[in-house]
């Protein structure tokens, strides 16, 4: 369902420091580590106007929950949805790639919201 990606990298913060990133304020909570904030833009296949009502709403809901995961390597800390698009904005490890960050969100995301409203996304693909 969720087709291009855009990510925008923000350099390195610390602790200590309230940064205005994108017009996003952002807190990083701890100075010994250190993090990489990706705003990620995902957007839907053919800029299908879907992410409206309960749809939108589930779809945020499921990219919290694959955050939640013991082996997840990053938080999120805004999202926000429009009809088309949804914006994550994402603190990632230095060690993880965000290629693979946005793959994993991408292939979860779509499992699971195709399991919840196939008949609505059966109509549009």
């Amino acid at each position: 369902m969720l087709s291009y990606i855009f990510i925008y990298e923000v350099p390195f913060f610390s602790k200590g420091k309230l940064k205005n990133i994108l017009n996003i304020s952002v807190w990083q909570p701890n100075i010994t580590e250190r993090t990489i904030a990706n705003n990620m833009i995902f957007v839907v296949k053919y800029r299908k106007p879907l992410l409206v009502n309960s749809l939108g709403e589930d779809i945020k809901q499921i990219m919290f929950d694959i955050n939640k995961k013991e082996d997840s390597q990053f938080s999120i800390d805004t999202m926000e949805t429009n009809r088309d698009h949804l914006h994550i904005l994402l603190d990632i490890q230095p060690a993880t790639s965000a290629a693979s960050v946005c793959s994993r969100l991408k292939q979860m995301s779509t499992h699971k919201i195709w399991e919840i409203h196939s008949e609505i996304l059966k109509k549009d693909f």
